[in-house]
């Protein structure tokens, strides 16, 4: 696959195709996710153990430690090689990804395959 993997794989990926995220790498998002939310100062309410229990672990803190951006590019990147385009809902007409699985109509060229 791609090294750099476009930004709208990233988040069709991230979204719609958690199913076959690995339990860390589930866990990073939600570390990442948790993470923004204090750099935004929504500061959430949550103890150590919560932190320890839910987020720290070696595979984890592996994943973490890429970065956001590099680790986001992993994990989408091993989805779609190991997955292939079976997960990725593409338009019949321009072949752009469609915005969901179930979505039968493109949001790029508005061709409507229902």
């Amino acid at each position: 696959m791609k090294n750099n993997i476009d930004r709208d794989y990233i988040i069709y990926v991230t979204k719609q195709c958690r199913h076959v995220l690995k339990p860390e790498e589930e866990k990073a998002l939600r570390r990442f996710a948790w993470q923004q939310e204090r750099i935004e100062g929504n500061e959430l309410a949550r103890t150590k153990q919560e932190w320890l229990l839910g987020f720290d672990d070696a595979k984890t803190n592996t994943i973490v430690e890429l970065g956001q951006e590099i680790a986001l590019q992993k994990i989408v990147n091993r989805v779609l090689t190991e997955h292939g385009l079976d997960l990725i809902n593409l338009c019949p007409n321009c072949g752009k990804l469609a915005r969901t699985p179930l979505a039968k109509q493109c949001r790029h060229c508005q061709h409507d395959w229902h």
